[in-house]
């Protein structure tokens, strides 16, 4: 992901591609929550489904912070806040890191561990993407 703050902050363009960079990863984090979440609730793993439910949140949290900077910008003359959604983005993929990691380990003696733990490190992984490129998008912005 490239910020040109000079040629293409105005463009529609720029922040179409930026929140499609963004969203990307978040799609991941969503669909494989969704997924976990019809899984642990078959199983009937309640702490499980509500802890997934707390990263889908989360996720969705992001998703809508992208959208209103990026989408629906109430001043259409004005360029998106990237400096301020760049931090915002980059706590709650973060969170959403930790919240995998508690989970980890709070399924420790589960016997499904190993198929569940794929699919968990695919969503840390996803919300470790997302906030590299926020950190790095909100530092590229405030230069």
């Amino acid at each position: 992901m490239t910020i040109d703050r000079h040629s293409e902050r105005d463009d529609h363009g720029f922040a179409s591609n930026l929140r499609h960079d963004l969203i990307t990863p978040l799609n991941q984090i969503l669909g494989y929550a969704d997924l976990l979440i019809g899984d642990a609730e078959d199983q009937g793993r309640t702490f499980r489904a509500m802890s997934l439910r707390a990263i889908q949140a989360m996720g969705r949290r992001a998703l809508e912070a992208i959208d209103d900077a990026l989408i629906r910008e109430p001043d259409p003359g004005r360029p998106p806040d990237l400096v301020g959604l760049g931090p915002g983005v980059a706590v709650t993929s973060e969170a959403i890191v930790e919240a995998c990691r508690a989970l980890e380990d709070a399924s420790a003696q589960v016997p499904d561990r190993a198929s569940f733990l794929e699919d968990l490190a695919r969503v840390r992984q996803a919300a470790a993407t997302l906030g590299k490129m926020a950190r790095r998008m909100a530092e590229t912005a405030a230069s």
